[in-house]
């Protein structure tokens, strides 16, 4: 259960975007990383013509054809110190990056049979459709070398969406749209041959100091009616954790998950590197009756943290979230990967915004949980009212998880954002120390903290910002944050509460802040509370004090 430890939130310090030179250019940065001394790399797509620092960059194709782009800000000396290309004359992209000491890996997808070049390598696809790729480049004070590229995909639609590396090996997760070959594996498609499945792919980069080379590893993806996405990836050790979407019946190799109503839910797989391929060690899904899906993973130990969109009610990691209808809301949550448990997890904690946002990133760092996403309207993330631009804004969420033993418990730390009256949009999140960077879209003007991004008023510039964050993490003991207690909960008439203080005042808000209900415990601690009008079926706080705890109203 969460205890609200709010402080303010840090300020943006700085902010940069891409500096479009041609009528109409535009840009985006869909991922982000940070290296050992700090220099953050970045992959992403744009349009036109585009400057970062010295290296100017065009499209290959029409105005509206996209290419794939990779660069290198260099932090000590705060500005872009190299960028490099790639695509054809379709539309290519960039959306996932991975550094492995002087190794940048970059995945995304390119239109087949348009004459496309990564990383000095021609790839020539399979169809009119798009592929996937992944590329690896050598960075330098100098600049940076190709490497090799490969790519795989069908006669649909197949992307790249997320790209991690331990040691040789190098994974990638994404989408294919029947059947396809990924990594010289075939993977048969349903009998439609449009069904679309989330894939995890694994290359071996056999690359010495002078040669650049790389081999294939092995591929999988589920079976099953349905349909799964693949977003989120993250890799520790010989322990591989994938996120997204399913809707339908999916099964991942003896882990058979089943949507609800029909419409997507969010699934979180972990699977094991063998030898002879991948083992699918657990799965588990999550969400309601609405569109619901995992967008980012990130581990740290035992702790695999998750975030993405739950629409409406819906239960994950065992917490009801949401609220009543079908507005997205961005969700945060814990899972605990436990080998010797029956189902070879557990669930841990879960929390959700509001405001018809989206949580797109994830990070972790010791027990900091950092979450960066989009937000449309009016919001509360980590316990903070953010106020809404106009158009769509960037949020940065940071939570504490303050789980101990089989005790799940966070705390709400605080919540910034960014933007204008346009769309802007914060897609990636990389962390270095206390500094943490957000890469993302914004359409001019777009203000972060005293830093005003300016620029055309239309096309989209793909921007970096980062802030300091030295507020420290709270050290009260998990026992104290989690005494208060609901049942039953989800409730429909009464619910009965304990764990307050004697006498103490009880109130019922909304998860915009509206007090909707107050009561006060008895000397026990305990008070009832009635779940009538003007309570609706939602997601409400329960606050005494400084404790905080959910209720679902149903």
């Amino acid at each position: 259960m969460p205890t609200v430890a709010q402080a303010q939130a840090p300020a943006w310090q700085q902010a940069w975007s891409i500096s479009p030179m041609s009528q109409g250019a535009t840009s985006v940065v869909r991922g982000t990383a940070v290296d050992a001394s700090g220099n953050v790399f970045v992959t992403g797509a744009f349009s036109g013509t585009i400057l970062l620092g010295p290296t100017l960059l065009t499209s290959a194709g029409n105005s509206s054809a996209t290419d794939m782009f990779a660069a290198k800000w260099d932090a000590a000396a705060g500005r872009w110190a190299w960028a490099t290309q790639g695509g054809g004359i379709g539309s290519d992209s960039g959306i996932g990056i991975a550094l492995n000491g002087s190794a940048v890996y970059v995945t995304g997808y390119f239109a087949s049979n348009s004459g496309a070049v990564f990383s000095g390598q021609a790839l020539t696809g399979t169809t009119q459709s798009q592929d996937m790729f992944v590329a690896r480049y050598t960075s330098s004070e100098a600049g940076f070398q190709p490497g090799w590229a490969t790519s795989g995909g069908g006669l649909g639609s197949d992307v790249g969406y997320s790209v991690a590396v331990v040691g040789a090996s190098v994974y990638v997760v994404g989408t294919t749209r029947g059947s396809a070959t990924v990594a010289g594996q075939v993977l048969t498609g349903t009998a439609s041959g449009t069904t679309t499945r989330v894939y995890l792919a694994k290359y071996i980069d056999t690359s010495t100091s002078t040669v650049a080379s790389f081999s294939n590893g092995w591929a999988s993806a589920p079976s099953g009616t349905g349909e799964s996405f693949g977003f989120g990836l993250a890799a520790q050790g010989s322990r591989i954790y994938v996120s997204g979407g399913i809707s339908g019946a999916v099964n991942f190799t003896g882990q058979a998950l089943t949507s609800i109503n029909g419409s997507s839910d969010l699934f979180l797989a972990a699977y094991t590197d063998t030898p002879t391929g991948a083992l699918v060690n657990w799965a588990t899904s999550g969400g309601g009756a609405n569109s619901d899906h995992g967008g980012a993973v990130a581990v740290q130990g035992a702790a695999v943290y998750v975030t993405g969109l739950v629409s409406g009610p819906g239960t994950i990691a065992g917490q009801p979230l949401g609220s009543a209808g079908t507005n997205q809301h961005m969700f945060v949550a814990r899972y605990t990967d436990d080998p010797a448990a029956a189902t070879g997890f557990h669930n841990g904690w879960a929390a959700s915004g509001t405001g018809n946002s989206q949580g797109l990133e994830i990070a972790v760092s010791g027990t900091k949980i950092y979450v960066a996403g989009v937000f449309a309207s009016n919001a509360v993330m980590a316990g903070a009212t953010l106020l809404n631009s106009g158009g769509q804004d960037v949020f940065l969420a940071r939570y504490t998880d303050t789980s101990t033993g089989s005790a799940s418990g966070f705390l709400n730390n605080w919540a910034t954002s960014g933007g204008g009256r346009g769309a802007d949009v914060g897609y990636s999140l990389a962390l270095s120390g206390n500094r943490v960077y957000v890469g993302g879209t914004s359409e001019a003007p777009a203000v972060f903290g005293s830093q005003t991004l300016a620029g055309p008023t239309a096309p989209a510039a793909g921007f970096l910002a980062s802030l300091t964050d030295n507020i420290a993490t709270s050290t009260r003991s998990s026992a104290a944050q989690t005494t208060l207690r609901l049942f039953p909960n989800p409730g429909r008439a009464a619910v009965r509460l304990t764990g307050a203080a004697p006498h103490a005042q009880v109130q019922v808000l909304t998860l915009l802040g509206q007090l909707v209900y107050t009561t006060t415990a008895d000397a026990a601690g305990t008070a009832s509370l009635l779940l009538t009008e003007p309570l609706t079926e939602a997601i409400y706080m329960v606050r005494t004090g400084r404790q905080v705890v959910r209720l679902a109203r149903q």
